[in-house]
């Protein structure tokens, strides 16, 4: 194992959950006119968010009354 690889692909990866937070919220913000950003978590290599604020706002519900997925959901995933 070499340190300094290791570092660098910690380190890159840190980067691009950053630059892919940072592009979704701006995605969000430009189409839905919502500046709350959308990321509730991150980790090193990880972003984890919530479409919830899109959903209110659009006033849609995530699932059906069969709890599949709404297809108007898909569409903005």
């Amino acid at each position: 194992m070499d340190i300094d690889n290791a570092s660098s692909i910690t380190k890159t990866g840190q980067a691009v959950a950053k630059a892919g937070a940072r592009i979704l919220d701006q995605y969000i913000e430009e189409n839905f006119g919502i500046k709350q950003s959308c990321v509730i978590a991150g980790d090193t290599d990880s972003v984890y968010i919530s479409i919830q604020s899109v959903l209110d706002k659009l006033n849609y519900q995530l699932l059906t009354n069969e709890k599949i997925v709404e297809d108007k959901v898909h569409n903005i995933v």
